[in-house]
């Protein structure tokens, strides 16, 4: 936390390199944080459209990939990497994120903003593929063992067969 803020008062300052710094020594300190990725990758947005630097586009898609990777269901990082998509020309990519957009959340105006203004109709929510988090370790292994009780009970059932 005490990166972020640092980060935020540079970039209030107008010190973007001091701002990415920061906010990138964030990711360090918890690179499971998904919020830390998305702050960065929001960042990088902002001083593209402030500087007009094309430049910032790609570390910004990096960050927000790695948002969405750690969670799937972040609406405002799948909207921000609809935004650097439409930004690349990659229309295709930018449909598909604010599609899932619409599929999470069928209100959020953002996505439907983005939408419109790249002369694209946007659709009623409709259910798309989007990756789910893994399974967490405690949940394999519940599953493991009641796999492993099944077995013991078909093998305990096919030996009493047996014995009769």
């Amino acid at each position: 936390r005490p990166y972020y803020n640092l980060g935020k008062i540079a970039e209030e300052d107008g010190d973007f390199p001091l701002a990415a710094h920061y906010y990138e020594k964030a990711i360090e300190v918890n690179p499971g944080n998904p919020h830390s990725y998305y702050i960065a990758g929001s960042f990088r947005i902002r001083v593209f459209q402030i500087t007009g630097d094309e430049k910032q586009l790609r570390p910004a898609s990096l960050r927000l990939k790695r948002c969405i990777a750690l969670a799937p269901g972040h609406v405002q990082a799948r909207v921000a990497l609809g935004f650097v998509y439409f930004e690349l020309d990659h229309d295709s990519g930018a449909v598909d994120e604010l599609k899932t957009v619409l599929y999470l959340d069928p209100g959020n105006v953002h996505a439907k903003e983005l939408l419109v203004s790249n002369h694209i109709v946007p659709k009623p929510a409709e259910k798309v593929d989007f990756h789910i988090s893994p399974p967490q370790p405690w949940k394999t292994w519940l599953i493991m063992c009641m796999l492993f009780f099944m077995a013991v009970l078909c093998i305990m059932y096919v030996y009493y067969l047996a014995m009769e």
